[in-house]
C-alpha cells in the first residue's frame, strides 16, 4: 500500500519579533535565498504568540509569490494586532512551495533587520531553525548552545535572546567557560514556551591561562539562542549573531 504523502515536509524557523515606540523589527522572505524551481509558487506565513498564554496571536499570510519576488512585513503592520505593552514576541515563520523539498534542506528562513531609535538594538539576522526532539541522548539530558567572546571587552555586555519553540516551559542556565576549563554561573532560570527570555550581564576580560573566553547556555528543551553584544557606556548594540549549538545534539533529531 503506498501513501499520497511526501518523504519530507517543509517544517517552520523561529525569531524574536521586537516592536514598541523605540524597535522595529521587518521581516522579509525570497525564495531565491533557498530555491532554483521557477516553476513553483511560494507562500510566507507568519505567526505571532501571546507570550501570556503561549498560543498565537496574530497570523499573516503572503499572497503566492514567485522565485524572484520577495514578501514583507514589519512590527509595523503587525503591532495594532498584537497585546499591548509587549516589546517581544516568540514568532514563527512557515514558508513553503507548492511542492514538498526533494533534499534535506526542509526549512527556508526569513531575513530579519532589526533596529532601535536608542541604538540599543540593531543587526541583521535569519530566522532560526527548530531542532525537535532526539532519539539519543548524549552526555546527559540538557542541550548547549555556545558562543566565543575571545578575550573579552573592557566596557562590554552581553544580550542573550532565549527562544523556546516548544509548548512545554524549559529551565535553563547561563555560565562563562574559558580555556583553563573554569565554568562560572552567570544566571540561570525559566523560558515559557513559545516565549522569549532575555538575560544581560557584563562581559569580563580574561588573561593568561584564563583566555579563550565563552558563553555556554545549558537548557532541558533546544532552544534557540541569539547574543547581542553592546557597548556598556551608550548601551548601543555593535553585534547581533547566532549561537552555536553542539554539532552532535543537533544532528541527533
Amino acid at each position: 500500500m503506498t501513501s499520497d504523502k511526501p518523504d519530507r515536509e517543509w517544517v517552520p524557523t523561529s525569531f524574536f519579533l521586537a516592536t514598541g515606540e523605540d524597535c522595529a523589527t521587518e521581516i522579509a522572505f525570497s525564495p531565491r535565498q533557498m530555491m532554483r524551481n521557477a516553476a513553483l509558487e511560494y507562500t510566507s506565513e507568519i505567526t505571532v504568540y501571546d507570550p501570556k498564554s503561549g498560543r498565537p496571536c496574530h497570523r499573516v499570510r503572503s499572497k503566492p509569490v514567485g522565485l524572484q519576488d520577495c514578501f514583507r512585513t514589519s512590527s509595523t503592520a503587525l503591532q495594532p494586532h498584537l497585546p499591548p505593552a509587549v516589546e517581544l514576541f516568540y514568532c514563527e515563520a512557515f514558508n513553503t512551495a507548492d511542492a514538498g523539498p526533494v533534499d534535506a534542506n526542509v526549512a527556508m528562513p526569513s531575513n530579519l533587520h532589526y533596529f532601535s531609535k536608542s541604538g540599543k538594538l540593531q543587526g541583521d539576522l535569519g530566522s532560526n531553525y527548530i531542532y525537535g526532539a532526539p532519539r539519543k541522548a548524549f552526555k546527559g539530558n540538557l542541550y548547549y548552545d555556545h558562543f566565543p567572546l575571545g578575550r573579552g571587552f573592557p566596557g562590554m555586555a552581553l544580550k542573550v535572546f532565549l527562544m523556546n519553540p516548544y509548548v512545554r516551559p524549559s529551565a535553563f542556565r547561563i555560565y562563562f567557560t574559558s580555556r583553563a576549563r573554569r565554568n562560572r554561573l552567570v544566571s540561570d532560570g525559566q523560558v515559557a514556551g513559545k516565549a522569549v527570555e532575555v538575560v544581560e550581564f557584563d562581559i569580563p576580560v580574561s588573561k593568561g591561562r584564563d583566555s579563550g573566553l565563552a558563553v555556554v547556555v545549558a537548557a532541558e528543551l533546544k532552544l534557540n539562542v541569539v547574543y547581542g553584544t553592546l557597548i556598556k557606556a551608550s548601551g548601543v548594540m555593535c553585534g547581533l549573531d547566532h549561537g552555536h549549538p553542539f554539532l552532535m545534539q543537533v544532528l541527533s533529531h
